[in-house]
């Protein structure tokens, strides 16, 4: 498991296995975004499996997030703007 999540890392975000280890202690393996608990190994005792976040322009990495954090930037195409609406629509809709 190791070894193909290595090479997986190195091809799709030229990440060495030891740089994501060093993310993940450093955010204390927790999303960066909602801090839960997430898994620097696939499903670890039911955590989300740390989703490599990065940049889609310059490709550059960010952080680790939870599978939810990061398919939500995602799905909002990384737009700041959009998101700042999101965050005031859901302030002011009650």
């Amino acid at each position: 498991e190791k070894e193909r999540r290595s090479k997986w890392l190195k091809t799709k975000y030229k990440l060495s296995y030891e740089e994501y280890e060093k993310l993940f202690i450093n955010q204390r393996g927790l999303c960066a975004i909602c801090q839960v608990k997430i898994s620097i190994e696939a499903k670890l005792n039911g955590h989300d499996t740390a989703c490599v976040d990065h940049n889609h322009a310059t490709l550059k990495v960010r952080g680790l997030l939870c599978n939810h954090c990061n398919r939500a930037i995602g799905l909002m195409k990384e737009n700041i703007e959009s998101m700042k609406q999101m965050i005031f629509y859901l302030e002011n809709s009650n």
